[in-house]
């Protein structure tokens, strides 16, 4: 499917939640529902980690009127995928710490 970046379009993302350096926002296509007359594209925005391409993934969602504009769509799931992945690097970096305390 097709995917856009942080990276390769940062302007998509300038309005959202701004990542720590190492990590990126991408953007994908994941599929398309049938509603009515019209076939819609299905979207899921995830937070890349560079070092090891590892993903944590936002919801699924789709254009609709409960978005203002096109743009307030992406900073909105944008900051949904961000609020998902601060959960990890919270976790991650409670670990690292664990680790240099104890000694492993």
């Amino acid at each position: 499917m097709q995917a856009i970046t942080s990276l390769t379009n940062p302007s998509l993302f300038s309005a959202a939640t701004a990542l720590p350096t190492g990590f990126h926002y991408i953007l994908k296509k994941i599929g398309e529902y049938n509603y009515g007359n019209f076939n819609n594209d299905v979207y899921q925005i995830g937070i890349v980690r560079e070092i090891d391409g590892t993903v944590v993934w936002g919801d699924t969602f789709h254009p609709s009127n409960q978005y203002s504009t096109a743009a307030q769509m992406i900073v909105d799931e944008a900051n949904n995928s961000w609020s998902n992945w601060q959960q990890y690097s919270e976790a991650d970096d409670i670990a690292m710490s664990a680790s240099s305390i104890i000694g492993f």
